[in-house]
């Protein structure tokens, strides 16, 4: 059974899991980070979650070309993310 499609184009033939490519303790500092940001930060506002979420958001103004923003969520946030 395929493990997560990064990819959909029909020849991804990955049949492992993810490789762990951070640490436990950084992962989960960067998971408290990015849940702070949802229940402190500029997503404080959303209604309460069945489980608990992190995110990021991000904007960039360009002068030769058109801005864009971005949104980045997972959950849960949990310890050894």
């Amino acid at each position: 059974m395929p493990q997560g499609r990064w990819i959909t184009r029909p020849d991804h033939t990955r049949t492992t899991g993810a490789p762990r490519v951070l640490a436990a303790d950084a992962a989960t500092g960067g998971a408290v980070a990015h849940a702070g940001a949802v229940t402190a930060g500029t997503g404080k506002r959303q209604p309460a979650a069945a489980l608990p979420n992190g995110g990021q958001n991000g904007d960039r103004g360009l002068a030769d070309a058109p801005s864009h923003c971005m949104f980045i969520g997972f959950a849960p946030v949990r310890d050894g993310a």
